[in-house]
């Protein structure tokens, strides 16, 4: 008989499953599908100005002013929302690569955007040779053979070095796990003495990306680009340029190269200026840059990803990531497991000696300056980090040169959290979702009396009202 336990362990309860019911509205824990997360995003994508009026209009019909509690305390709320300064930050300008006449390419984002099309990367990356792996249907053989076509044609534009057509092509039989179709590329390889340095692989499903990335990283050592077969119907049939244009910076990056880097030296610009007078009342002379390259700085973010709620048997994973050139634009990573719901990194030493001494190894000195991103950590934490991950940092250094005594800036960034700005005037807001300018800074009347934060929107927000990291 199927019986529904409602008990606990020690005292279960028991009721026949045809007598229960499932209410709705119940909270789902699991993963949802992909067509339910855009189907969420969708629905809950409203412009800034449209949900600035729902809260006003939600505040006014809770009439919390008449609440007897809040009177008691002499509180109330006002349905209109506050009015605060902010400032926009001038962007950070960008090199690319050398144009026709030998000239630097320098691009100025505009909105947080910029467009790269026509531009080669600023150091392009050289692959050998290459391979592929269809997890497809073979009927599809053709529209991979002019997706592999339009791809190294969009790579070469970039100035990518890439051979017209892959060394090996490995198509998937109905019973091979993807270990399998990866250990035969692995094998082709070593037979003919070969270093691979890119699989391109056609993924039935999303979820085989999981156990490629397992596969290519830790069992075989080979760097993988996925594709879905969306992605290769864009680029096959459609011809979309942006797409294969994303692809390429993707496969630039994993095989070494840079797409782009912050601009080195000093600017100033007639055109650049005349674009942010009016909010920098004046001309534009600064060294915006020049403080991670004179420096030498290490950059580290930070990060615990914990199981779901229903994931109960699975560990976190604390991940460290910092830069290994002093550009800023090349990033490895340390990564190891630790107790599930554990927020504070056990073995945050070892895996910042780990950034430490890579830095060192590629660029033959230590760096001068240390800014770590720590992200995941809430109000109620700050003092653990400060008494914790901050001292285990100094350890660490010390271990490295007894004598070495970096300048070491930890910022905590925050993005879980409900405050929400919207241009006053609607010719200053930005984009379908009418938000503020990328690069606005608040930092006066809504922020801590007693610590040092701000809010910054570092991005342009696409679908939606932009949420801000809390600095």
């Amino acid at each position: 008989l199927p019986l529904v336990q409602v008990g606990s362990k020690s005292k279960p309860i028991y009721f026949p499953v045809e007598l229960c019911q499932v209410a709705n509205c119940q909270r789902y824990n699991k993963k949802l599908k992909a067509c339910q997360t855009t189907s969420i995003i969708r629905f809950a994508s409203t412009d800034a100005p449209t949900r600035n009026l729902k809260c006003i209009d939600m505040v006014k019909k809770s009439n919390f002013n008449s609440d007897p509690f809040l009177k008691s305390f002499g509180v109330q709320i006002k349905a209109e929302p506050m009015i605060v300064d902010g400032r926009v930050l001038p962007p950070p300008r960008l090199e690319y690569g050398k144009g026709n006449g030998g000239r630097q390419i320098i691009l100025t984002p505009k909105d947080g955007a910029w467009n790269s099309n026509e531009f080669k990367f600023f150091e392009s990356a050289s692959c050998e040779s290459f391979a592929f792996v269809s997890f497809l249907p073979p009927h599809k053989a053709s529209m991979l053979q002019e997706f592999c076509l339009q791809i190294v044609r969009t790579c070469r534009s970039t100035g990518i070095v890439m051979p017209d057509r892959p060394k090996y092509y490995e198509q998937a039989h109905k019973n091979d796990s993807v270990e399998m179709v990866f250990k035969r590329i692995a094998d082709k390889c070593d037979r003919d003495g070969i270093k691979c340095d890119l699989v391109f692989v056609a993924l039935f499903s999303s979820e085989q990306y999981a156990q490629v990335k397992s596969c290519g990283d830790i069992t075989f050592g080979l760097v993988t680009q996925c594709i879905l077969p969306r992605t290769i119907s864009d680029v096959a049939v459609k011809k979309s340029y942006s797409t294969m244009l994303n692809i390429a910076m993707k496969i630039n990056m994993k095989i070494g190269g840079i797409n782009t880097k912050l601009q080195e030296d000093e600017v100033y610009d007639i055109e650049f200026m005349n674009a942010y007078e009016k909010i920098l009342n004046g001309s534009i002379l600064f060294s915006l840059d020049n403080y991670l390259y004179k420096n030498n700085a290490l950059v580290i973010g930070v990060d615990v990803v914990h199981p779901s709620a229903v994931e109960t048997h699975l560990p976190s994973i604390a991940s460290v990531v910092g830069n290994v050139d002093g550009s800023v634009t090349k990033f490895h990573a340390s990564v190891k497991i630790q107790p599930a719901k554990q927020e504070l990194i056990t073995g945050f030493i070892e895996q910042f000696s780990d950034r430490l001494l890579e830095y060192v190894d590629v660029n033959g000195i230590a760096p001068k300056n240390i800014i770590v991103y720590r992200d995941g950590v809430s109000e109620g934490q700050f003092m653990q980090v400060l008494e914790e991950e901050l001292p285990a940092l100094r350890r660490a250094c010390k271990s490295f040169a007894s004598n070495y005594r970096p300048l070491i800036t930890f910022i905590v960034v925050q993005k879980r959290h409900h405050a929400r700005f919207v241009c006053c005037h609607e010719a200053a807001a930005r984009g379908r979702g009418k938000n503020i300018p990328a690069g606005t800074v608040i930092d006066r009347v809504v922020t801590s009396p007693n610590e040092y934060d701000f809010f910054l929107c570092s991005h342009h927000g696409i679908q939606t009202d932009a949420i801000l990291c809390v600095v």
